[in-house]
C-alpha cells in the first residue's frame, strides 16, 4: 500500500510539474502577445497623432482668408449673371459665363499640375517627411 502511495504521489507530483510548465508556457505566450498589442496601441496612437496635425493643418488653410474671399467671389458672379439674365443682358451674361468659364479651366489645369508635380516629387519612404507639413 506504501508503495502505491508513493508510485500515486509521484504521478501526482509528475503531472503537477507539467501542469505548471504549461502554464508557464500559457503565461509567456499572454506576456509576448500583450507586447505586441502594446506596441500596436503605441502606433496606432501615433499615427492617430499625425492624421489630427494633418487635419488641423488643412482646416486652419481651408479657413484662410483666400478661400473665402474666393468663395464670396464666386457667389457674387453668380449672383451678377443672374441679375443679368433678370434684366434680359443676355450678351452680358453669355461674356462673363465665358470669362468664368476660360478662368475655371485654368485654375483647374493648374492644380493638375501642381499636384502631379508634387507626386512626382514624392519621396520614396513616406517616413522621411515631416507630419507637420
Amino acid at each position: 500500500m506504501l508503495s502505491q502511495n508513493a508510485k500515486g504521489l509521484e504521478l501526482r507530483s509528475k503531472e503537477l510539474q507539467h501542469k505548471r510548465e504549461r502554464d508557464q508556457a500559457e503565461l509567456g505566450l499572454r506576456k509576448e502577445q500583450s507586447e505586441r498589442n502594446h506596441e500596436l496601441a503605441l502606433k496606432s496612437i501615433e499615427a492617430q497623432e499625425r492624421f489630427t496635425d494633418r487635419y488641423m493643418n488643412h482646416a486652419r488653410k481651408m479657413n484662410s482668408p483666400r478661400f473665402i474671399v474666393g468663395g464670396v467671389g464666386v457667389i457674387g458672379l453668380i449672383a451678377i449673371t443672374l441679375v443679368s439674365l433678370y434684366l434680359n443682358k443676355e450678351d452680358f451674361a453669355r461674356a462673363l459665363v465665358e470669362k468664368i468659364a476660360y478662368v475655371s479651366v485654368s485654375l483647374w489645369g493648374g492644380y493638375q499640375w501642381g499636384k502631379n508635380a508634387a507626386r512626382r516629387n514624392k519621396p520614396e519612404n513616406p517616413a522621411d517627411t515631416d507630419p507637420s507639413n
